[in-house]
């Protein structure tokens, strides 16, 4: 989520953008022994995967950002940058087999994910 490059840094969304985090089932494991729920993993990858105002400037794109005035405010203030405008734009899943593979699915930019059940 960290990774510096994709739109999501550059959103525009004043109500916010997603991002998709797929948890492999040992690691939804690894958290749920911990006590923590989806709120607390939220509020942890939120605060883990955000940066610096100089990283973010640095990634790219930094002249296509479009950024809610405060926003813009905090950065400048030196409060990191998140690659999402809210914990609860992280939307969590459990995926997969065995192995402590997870994986992070950026959202564009100023996207809101949309779910459809299949069936």
């Amino acid at each position: 989520m960290g990774a510096l490059g994709h739109n999501s840094w550059y959103s525009a969304a004043v109500d916010g953008n997603d991002m998709v985090v797929l948890l492999s089932p040992e690691h939804a494991e690894v958290v749920a022994s911990r006590g923590w729920g989806p709120a607390e993993v939220q509020r942890h990858l939120f605060e883990r995967s955000s940066r610096p105002l100089e990283d973010v400037a640095r990634g790219g794109m930094w002249e296509m950002r479009n950024w809610p005035g405060e926003l813009e405010a905090a950065a400048r203030r030196g409060e990191p940058v998140p690659p999402v405008r809210r914990p609860e734009g992280i939307l969590l899943m459990v995926a997969g087999g065995p192995g402590k593979h997870s994986v992070v699915i950026p959202g564009f930019g100023s996207s809101r994910a949309v779910t459809v059940g299949l069936g």
